[in-house]
């Protein structure tokens, strides 16, 4: 994972150098969304969310 805030925001910074809208993946806490949801065009995706989970087998 991403240890320190600096480092985050090189990261994106980077990513969205290279395309319009970034989802982040492993979101688990409100305090990594919340510093994700401060990036413009930016989102997560994760754990944080898991009583949503549903399962469907086919």
């Amino acid at each position: 994972g991403i240890q320190s805030e600096s480092e985050f925001f090189k990261i994106i910074n980077k990513i969205k150098s290279y395309c319009n809208f970034v989802i982040v993946e492993g979101v688990e806490t409100i305090e990594q969304k919340n510093k994700v949801h401060s990036v413009v065009d930016c989102a997560c995706q994760g754990r944080l969310w898991m009583s949503d989970y549903y399962y469907v087998e086919i």
